[in-house]
């Protein structure tokens, strides 16, 4: 068994000028990501974007910390919460692949921010 880690940290305010237009989220989020962050205030929505942007950020990090390097789509990965409210990260298609490819048999993510980053930490467990 070995690990794969992957972290990332973003400044929300330099996220929020890039994401102005809904059309640029599009390509970033998946609808379902999209419908959960409408349920959230403005200021707390960048926040949101900003984690999950972080978490995607990261998990190509710790998919790419071997030497494949298969083309890896922001909408390949979603994170959706969990019941207790926690961040899940969930693959698709190529992330999925690569993910399977590589035996992942867990993830871990952790997301965190403040008024200015946020940062996110993804960890998972391979078998082989």
């Amino acid at each position: 068994m070995h690990l794969l880690h992957g972290i990332d940290s973003i400044e929300i305010d330099r996220l929020k000028r890039f994401l102005d237009h809904r059309r640029r989220l599009a390509r970033l989020f998946t609808p379902q990501e999209m419908t959960h962050a409408d349920t959230f205030s403005e200021k707390r929505q960048m926040e949101w974007f900003a984690g999950r942007f972080a978490a995607k950020e990261a998990a190509i990090k710790a998919l790419y910390s071997t030497e494949r390097r298969t083309s890896i789509r922001y909408l390949d990965i979603e994170v959706t919460p969990e019941k207790s409210g926690a961040p899940r990260l969930t693959l698709h298609k190529n992330a999925l692949d690569v993910a399977t490819s590589l035996c992942v048999s867990s993830i871990t993510l952790s997301i965190t921010h403040n008024h200015s980053h946020a940062i996110a930490s993804v960890i998972m467990l391979c078998k082989a």
